[in-house]
């Protein structure tokens, strides 16, 4: 399986084991009310979009900061203030409707 659409599903919670699917390039998580994710997600090493806006985060896992193929992180309207300090925004980051007050260096 390479894509997994789970938006628009009410989803309050990501079970760990989905960070198994390691076969996983794109993944919507998009249009939930998500509060945390599972730090596995960073075991979906061939990860390369990640859609996160519309839900309640307030962090992301470090262990996303590890995954070297991801190119599109879309994190919109969250309540996401900080990236982790080990995250680098080298792929294509979307914050629009953020309140990030600090990027790491």
């Amino acid at each position: 399986m390479e894509q997994l659409y789970l938006s628009n599903n009410m989803l309050t919670s990501v079970p760990a084991e989905l960070g198994q699917c390691v076969s996983l390039e794109t993944l919507w998580l998009n249009n939930n009310q998500i509060t945390s994710l599972p730090t596995e997600l960073g075991n979906i090493v061939g990860l390369e979009t990640l859609h996160l806006e519309h839900n309640q985060l307030t962090t992301l896992p470090v262990e996303l900061a590890e995954l070297a193929f991801l190119e599109q992180l879309d994190i919109c309207n969250n309540n996401i203030t900080e990236l982790p300090a080990d995250f680098e925004a080298g792929g294509k980051l979307e914050a629009q409707g953020c309140s990030i007050v600090r990027v790491p260096a």
